[in-house]
This record gives C-alpha cells, structure tokens and sequence, in this order.
C-alpha cells in the first residue's frame, strides 16, 4: 500500500531525527460500487473497488501535496474523498506525535 509507505518513510525520518520542514502523512480510500467510501481498504477491497485514491497532506496546512488515483472517479466523489481523508489524515500526524513524544521521553 502506497499510504503505508511514506507514512512509514516520514516515521522513518523523524525517528532518525531528520530536520524536516513538515511532515507528510496519506491516506486512501477505495470507492465501492455503491458509491460508499471506504477508509484504508485491503488489497482485495481496492482490487474490487470502482477507483481507488491516495491523498498525501503536508502537516502545516493539510494541504494536499499529491494524489494518485486509479479508475474513474467524477469530480464530486473526489471532493467526497478529499474531505473524508482530510479528516482522517489528523489520526496520522496525532500518531506521529504519540510515537516521537515517546521516543524522546525515554531518551531523557
């Protein structure tokens, strides 16, 4: 899963100790054929999924850095996507800090 892998690079980073000017956090979504999205789907979901969409947010603004879609999704659903994975981006950056905040408190 693509999300996985740069959520896990930017782990990667800020465990290293990495300056980084912000971070970066994606999520994906599939949309079913009923036109429901689904959050974090498995490999098989997205497989049966109509289209499937990941939105990567830098953690300044949520602004979306990049997207990477597959199969046809019109202009309204993408909306749906983006203010549904934006929401769920927050547990990710919530996450990174938990881990670091840990991290460097045992270091202490």
């Amino acid at each position: 899963m693509v999300s996985s892998c740069i959520n896990s690079a930017c782990l990667s980073l800020l465990d290293a100790s990495v300056t980084l000017k912000f971070l970066v956090a994606a999520v994906s979504c599939s949309l079913r054929r009923d036109g429901s999205i689904l959050l974090d789907p498995t490999s098989k979901q997205m497989r049966d999924g109509v289209a499937n969409i990941v939105f990567v947010f830098e953690s300044k603004t949520r602004s979306v850095i990049s997207t990477h879609s597959e199969g046809p999704v019109n202009p309204d659903k993408f909306q749906e996507c983006l203010a549904i994975t934006k929401t769920a981006v927050e547990k990710i950056f919530q996450f990174y800090r938990i881990v670091i905040g840990k991290k460097f408190s045992k270091d202490v």
